[in-house]
């Protein structure tokens, strides 16, 4: 279900930036923020999927914010 959302989220986010340059905050863009479960943390492959959406939709990396979830904290 992580890697769905990004795989939708990314090419919103690529479009709104594409839309309106001006959107962009100090050349960083836009950010997301995306709630992640403590086991997404252990998915080494995920992250390598999501630095590959991020490069296929023109996304720095720095613009991704990830929360954990607050079951996963305690």
């Amino acid at each position: 279900l992580t890697l769905q959302v990004f795989e939708q989220a990314l090419p919103f986010l690529n479009q709104l930036q594409e839309a309106d340059p001006s959107l962009k905050v100090q050349n960083r863009g836009l950010l997301l923020s995306v709630n992640i479960s403590a086991a997404s943390l252990s998915n080494l492959e995920l992250f390598k999927q999501i630095e590959m959406l991020c490069e296929a939709h023109n996304i720095k990396p720095d613009q991704l914010i990830l929360e954990l979830t607050e079951t996963a904290a305690m």
